[in-house]
């Protein structure tokens, strides 16, 4: 009997290739051992991707500030208008000027133009959103750059000076910022104008002007020396990111 199952056993390996085959629990065991490997690997990767996207999303808003620097080198020190109600002037992500210097290839309908027409007005170069906002986006309009990105607008209103001597144009002056490395310029946001009362973790509401927390619990935050951060919500919504901005000075 032993003899006969060393034979079969024997000729089993002498079998070609194609006629060995697994066992049903040969394959239920390989089965489970990539299962395994799969949910060991998945969490990794996913970290992976979020670093990937926060990485990104660092550079394009690195873009956005530098941007905005320029923007305001050319226009008496004037950064681009966050919240304009005089409908002369286009708020950022309309502004020709602001988009050209963003790099978002201008159609030949932007040349000589004030703002971008309204075909093109929130939707743009897909490499200047943040990579985040499509996976968090389930449900609501976008991507677009008005819910990508937002710029503050708090105080400007009350501050008695207006953008280009504009009355009812909310934008920022450079040389009247008081610490710049620690001032709010553009910001991880589901609007394109954001305020502090909404730079809470809870994001997923439609209140607008809300603060978006896409990589993981953080917020990545452009200052108004041209730097970029990564925020949680802690050090976010603290009132020196948004208020005491400006010297006491209103006659420059």
């Amino acid at each position: 009997m032993e003899r006969h199952f060393s034979e079969t056993a024997s000729a089993k390996r002498r079998l070609p290739a194609e006629y060995r085959h697994f066992t049903l629990i040969e394959l239920l065991i390989v089965i489970a051992i990539i299962a395994i490997l799969a949910a060991m690997l998945l969490p990794a990767l996913n970290r992976a991707r979020d670093r990937a996207h926060s990485t990104k999303c660092v550079a394009n808003l690195k873009t956005y500030t530098m941007s905005g620097l320029t923007y305001a080198n050319d226009n008496n020190d004037y950064l681009v208008p966050a919240d304009p109600t005089n409908v002369t002037v286009c708020i950022w992500y309309r502004n020709a000027a602001f988009r050209r210097l963003l790099g978002d290839c201008p159609g030949p309908l932007w040349f000589g133009a004030t703002q971008v027409d309204s075909s093109n007005d929130r939707a743009g170069n897909p490499g200047l959103l943040c990579p985040a906002l499509a996976a968090n986006a389930a449900g609501r309009q976008g991507p677009y750059y008005s819910n990508s990105y937002g710029m503050t607008h708090e105080e400007i209103p009350v501050s008695g000076w207006n953008y280009q001597g504009l009355p009812g144009v909310a934008a920022y002056k450079l040389s009247r910022i008081i610490g710049p490395s620690q001032r709010l310029m553009f910001i991880d946001s589901a609007d394109p104008t954001t305020d502090k009362r909404w730079s809470t973790l809870n994001y997923w509401t439609l209140n607008r002007r809300n603060v978006a927390y896409r990589h993981g619990n953080f917020t990545n935050v452009g200052l108004m020396d041209g730097h970029v951060e990564s925020r949680g919500w802690q050090d976010v919504a603290v009132d020196h990111l948004w208020f005491g901005f400006y010297t006491a000075n209103l006659a420059d």
